[in-house]
């Protein structure tokens, strides 16, 4: 609903303002016809005071003209200790609303509003919204409005610096509240009109919330029926029909004296709000009994349609779908696949038994993205502070960080919206101010600690909500061992050997439970501090690397081992001392991996040398152990293992007793 606002700003006298505790506000005007000149008799004005000030003032009155266009009130025990908001409004006959705001007034004030009164009921605008029921800050809006000629244009105002043009928009609101939401369409006959309502988001619902239902006695089609749906607990209701008749009860009975359009009202009052919503009602016989609309869902690119008649007597629907092809659809409810992104104006037509044809039209807008949403979880409790990342994993297997959503209430909700049609991973991180901060380690969705068991997202259709159950941290038994290390890239085999800073670094127990995290520094080194003697795992956590974990134990002839590991191009591999540069030049992968019956692996010695190939599995259970001797140079290695079960193991290639790289395969 458009306002049209006038500020009048009235500066108080200080030495009235010091003088005066209370004071007695007069307010007079008068309604002129915009287009004669002549006053406007029997014409609703309303006269509110903001609630939100200080002094707790509330105010709260509706006067009707006289045959002279005239109406006044008075205002008694408005505080002269604070700024007090007045609003004196009115709406014309094309519901918009004309508004006038006093601010802090002790002298008589007199406004004049200037309306058209010529009622054109060829359109009105009408919507209704929709929270998400899992993110409710995410809001479908669904444009109701009665057109007698096609929609051209829509408006939408979501009241938080956000608009959109499409008849069933989504909006995003930044936080819960109160928001003026409003309407505007433009029909292909010239026609405008524009609807307006303050709605409630989130779940911070105000002292009160004004809302209402209405129905028409079923004999007597000028008799309507309202009934009170206010949110929170007022204790006075307010009612104008739109007709200068008024009621303050909580549910009443209104006898209309003609047919057509009204603006109808109510403003409620509780012991600390006053809230106001507006409607426009066409009241009597519908002016076009053979009214249609029409609803729709999207997915990606393919919308199904549904029609809907007032009297239900349709027997022809046409669909003209808006794309550059010009298709045409008959039925009901339909589907239709677009062939690209974009706005489509599409068109129904219906004709009923008694030939009575009507034409609505809707602009759809059909995109191939997605919306993905869901809850972060701290075992019972929803996450507070934290940040969610989408992971993107690429047809060639590159993952890349393409966007990221900060959570920062109890709620622990997350959403990304425009995702494109691929694979995705979600990963969850809390923040230093959250207080469950070091208590449960940075997780994948589901609840996976790395990605490569994390749950992969496919794109197109999404499957909303993805939940993300963040992995409780047990923590370890205190004790006098120290686990220290470092992360460096090329591995010293074909990189520089430089520190690598950020790595996440989890210390889980034999079960692969995580016991702490840590990340590495500017030099790519990481520590655990006073551990307890027993068996742990070393994980660094690197996007689209395969780890091959460290297994450290600690006993009282190792209390302070030094773990080193290497970042290649496709895995994180660790040695106790990295002595690979002092042996070889390079050494690959496994290949092939997985492995069915042999695989092998390329070396480049620097001199030659007696090494051991020691199998382990994921325990560390030694299962086959190859003595060799590498020739300086490149050297082939064909290992078989048809005789060793399917499983997760490492291949370590020893030197002089000591573990110089480390390899891992996956037997089927």
């Amino acid at each position: 609903m458009k306002k049209i606002f006038v500020f009048v700003i009235l500066l108080l006298g200080l030495q009235m303002f010091a003088a005066a505790q209370v004071t007695t506000v007069h307010i007079a005007g008068l309604v002129l016809s915009d287009s004669t000149g002549l006053p406007v008799a029997n014409h609703d004005v309303t006269i509110t005071a903001d609630s939100n000030n200080t002094a707790g003032f509330n105010f709260y009155a509706l006067r009707t003209t006289n045959a002279s266009g005239s109406f006044d009130c008075n205002v008694l025990n408005v505080p002269t200790s604070t700024t007090i908001e007045f609003h004196i409004r009115t709406f014309d006959c094309m519901n918009q609303m004309h508004e006038v705001v006093v601010y802090s007034p002790n002298t008589p004030i007199t406004v004049t509003f200037s309306i058209c009164t010529q009622v054109i009921p060829t359109c009105q605008a009408a919507f209704t919204f929709t929270p998400d029921p899992v993110n409710i800050l995410h809001v479908h809006f669904l444009d109701t409005s009665v057109p007698t000629g096609q929609i051209a244009t829509r408006l939408w105002d979501f009241g938080d610096g956000h608009t959109a043009t499409t008849g069933d928009p989504w909006n995003t609101f930044a936080s819960a509240g109160v928001y003026h939401v409003c309407l505007t369409i433009m029909t292909t006959t010239g026609c405008s009109s524009t609807i307006c309502h303050e709605i409630t988001v989130g779940n911070n619902v105000p002292g009160c919330q004004a809302a209402f239902t209405y129905n028409n006695d079923s004999l007597h089609p000028l008799v309507y029926h309202f009934l009170d749906q206010s949110l929170g607990s007022p204790i006075a209701w307010h009612w104008s029909f739109g007709d200068g008749i008024t009621s303050t009860a909580q549910n009443p009975e209104h006898v209309y004296s003609v047919a057509g359009y009204y603006n109808v009202c109510l403003l409620i009052e509780g012991d600390s709000c006053h809230s106001t919503i507006c409607d426009t009602l066409y009241i009597g016989v519908n002016p076009h009994p053979c009214e249609n609309w029409f609803t729709y869902t999207k997915n990606l690119l393919t919308v199904a349609f549904e029609a809907h008649t007032t009297n239900d007597l349709a027997t022809e629907y046409t669909w003209t779908m808006g794309d550059q092809a010009g298709s045409v659809l008959h039925g009901k409810n339909i589907t239709f696949t677009y062939p690209a992104p974009g706005t489509y104006a599409v068109t129904l037509t219906t004709v009923d038994a008694n030939s009575c044809t009507f034409i609505s039209t809707q602009s759809v807008e059909v995109t191939n993205f997605s919306f993905l949403q869901g809850t972060i979880y701290a075992g019972d409790n929803q996450a507070d502070h934290g940040f969610v990342e989408l992971i993107r994993k690429d047809s060639t297997n590159i993952m890349t960080v393409v966007d990221s959503h900060e959570f920062g209430d109890s709620l622990g909700m997350y959403f990304f919206e425009q995702v494109l049609p691929g694979h995705y991973y979600l990963k969850a991180t809390l923040n230093p101010t959250s207080v469950y901060y070091g208590q449960f380690a940075p997780t994948y969705h589901n609840d996976a600690l790395n990605w490569t068991t994390a749950q992969l997202v496919e794109l197109g259709t999404p499957v909303n909500p993805y939940d993300i159950h963040m992995k409780h941290v047990t923590a370890y038994s205190p004790g006098s061992g120290n686990i220290s290390g470092t992360v460096t890239q090329g591995g010293k085999l074909n990189g520089n050997g430089i520190g690598v800073q950020g790595v996440e670094i989890l210390l889980l127990d034999e079960s692969n439970q995580p016991l702490a995290y840590t990340v590495s520094d500017a030099n790519g080194h990481f520590a655990f501090a006073n551990v307890g003697i027993g068996s742990y795992i070393v994980y660094p956590e690197i996007l689209g690397k395969t780890t091959v974990p460290a297994n450290i134990t600690l006993d009282n002839s190792n209390l302070a081992p030094v773990v080193s590991f290497t970042v290649n191009s496709a895995s994180v591999v660790y040695g106790i001392n990295d002595l690979t540069v002092k042996y070889f030049s390079s050494i690959s992968e496994i290949i092939p991996n997985p492995v069915t019956e042999a695989t092998t692996l390329q070396m480049n010695a620097k001199n030659e040398v007696h090494i051991s190939l020691v199998i382990s599995d994921v325990n560390g259970k030694k299962v086959r152990e190859i003595q060799s001797i590498i020739h300086s140079g490149e050297n082939t290695l064909k290992l078989q293992l048809q005789n060793i079960s399917s499983g997760t193991y490492y291949l370590g290639i020893i030197v002089d007793g000591k573990t110089v790289a480390l390899r891992r395969f996956i037997k089927k």
